[in-house]
């Protein structure tokens, strides 16, 4: 896709993954499902550190609060757990919904994404929890309908 950010397919547009035009489609998508992401007193805030991005700044950083449902650019303080892994990485890590999350197993086996703060367990539970919502599913389902 080089660096066109956006591709239009079969009449749905997709974003190029954590690109500006991204973050603001998700956060519109976000938006519609706002009931199902009422404060959660267990929310599990991620930072992330994604770095080989093919587009813009080579090493871009991003936050996440699963149980809110939101990525917004940036770290914030006193992350539940903070992730660190290259751009295609976390594209797969992101779009895998397989019961055993496994593009996230096999990353962190290989080493290719590294944890700190509450590691691996914290991170696999909080997105098994998104999951385990179906409207949180439904909405996981229609972002990766326009992710490129």
């Amino acid at each position: 896709m080089g660096a066109c950010e956006v591709a239009t397919i079969a009449a749905v547009t997709a974003y190029r993954f954590l690109s500006d035009d991204w973050l603001t489609a998700i956060a519109e998508l976000r938006l519609a499902y706002t009931e199902t992401a009422a404060d959660d007193p267990n929310a599990v805030t991620v930072n992330y550190t994604i770095t080989a991005v093919p587009f813009g700044a080579s090493t871009r950083e991003f936050h996440s609060e699963y149980g809110r449902t939101y990525w917004a650019v940036g770290h914030v303080d006193a992350p539940t757990v903070s992730v660190n892994t290259d751009y295609h990485t976390m594209q797969a890590i992101y779009r895998d919904r397989s019961p055993g999350l496994d593009a996230l197993a096999r990353a962190a086996e290989a080493g290719s994404v590294t944890f700190a703060g509450g590691g691996l367990d914290a991170y696999s539970a909080a997105i098994r929890a998104e999951y385990g919502n179906p409207k949180l599913a439904e909405l996981l389902d229609r972002e990766n309908e326009i992710t490129a």
